[in-house]
């Protein structure tokens, strides 16, 4: 039928040795996803895709895990959702795929974090966890929204991408309510991602963004601009480097630098892996102090399917 049907249960636990609040959250993460192949061919690079995500977040303490950063007084989330939320379609879309995969565009009810500022480790189910390397804290990227994602490849290593999105996007609403407003959140992307000989593979890229004011929730417009830096150099070593920069736009974070490096086949384990990384910001209001965070994982492989 060339339909694909997925499901992902993830659990997370996290303490904090002080704070002025609950110390500890723990809570999980239930996704189910879908993509009905329709039209075209994988081969060809001609396919239509029908696609969904749904989501349902729960708690196991007295607060999740995405709430612990209130007790220790962060600047951001010491994780990547791990919230509390009633099961929800947060995105609903149609992808096409065209001149033998040369062009990708994406458009419906859309997350504009697949593809911006992507890296390898940015998930906090199979890669770090801290909000600082698991997501964009310096881009004011709203919750998934009408919206259109398009990619063009004018050779195999490179790539330019766009976006342009609904500002005020809701993961629990249609969109249909709030794109009547007129507030737009857009952006665009250049990267490369070339073998070098005797080293691997690599992904640079530089990112621009923009996002409207938006009236209604008195937030203000903004702008910024992140740049990648990732290669791999041999051994299952792979180092990276990530700066990105933020002029409001309701952005807690001015500047944020994170360099880091992943350790894959540790030991050689197939499918672990281990990193690394360091963390430095500076939020916008400049009375508030720097903050930093040091993030060591390994990603152990118990079962095909548990991790």
């Amino acid at each position: 039928m060339g339909l694909d049907l997925g499901i992902q249960y993830t659990a997370l636990y996290q303490r904090a040795s002080e704070g002025n609040g609950p110390r500890e959250g723990s809570g999980g993460d239930l996704d189910i996803l879908g993509a009905w192949h329709l039209i075209g061919s994988k081969e060809k690079g001609n396919e239509g895709i029908d696609a969904f995500r749904g989501e349902w977040r729960h708690k196991y303490t007295n607060i999740p895990p995405a709430q612990l950063r209130n007790s220790i007084g962060s600047l951001w989330s010491t994780t990547d959702g791990f919230n509390v939320q009633d099961f929800t379609m947060k995105e609903v879309w149609w992808e096409q795929h065209l001149f033998a995969d040369r062009f990708i565009v994406r458009g419906g009810k859309v997350s504009m974090e697949s593809y911006l500022d992507v890296y390898r480790y940015q998930s906090a189910s199979t890669g770090f966890s801290n909000f600082a390397f698991s997501n964009r804290p310096t881009i004011a990227i709203p919750g998934q929204g009408l919206g259109i994602i398009a990619g063009y490849f004018p050779r195999k290593d490179m790539y330019v991408g766009a976006e342009v999105a609904d500002a005020n996007g809701r993961k629990k609403s249609s969109g249909l309510n709030t794109i009547k407003e007129d507030e737009y959140f857009s952006a665009a992307e250049v990267g490369i991602t070339p073998r070098i000989p005797g080293l691997g593979k690599g992904k640079y890229h530089v990112s621009v963004w923009h996002i409207d004011a938006r009236k209604k929730r008195a937030l203000s417009s903004g702008d910024g601009f992140s740049v990648n830096l990732l290669q791999e150099i041999g051994n299952g070593l792979v180092p990276f480097i990530r700066y990105g920069y933020a002029n409001k736009g309701s952005v807690a974070l001015r500047h944020l630098l994170t360099f880091g490096l992943g350790i894959e086949k540790p030991l050689g384990r197939t499918s672990d892996l281990m990193g690394m990384a360091f963390a430095w910001s500076q939020a916008q209001n400049k009375a508030l102090p720097k903050q930093s965070v040091f993030e060591v994982f390994y990603r152990l492989q118990l079962t095909p399917n548990t991790r």
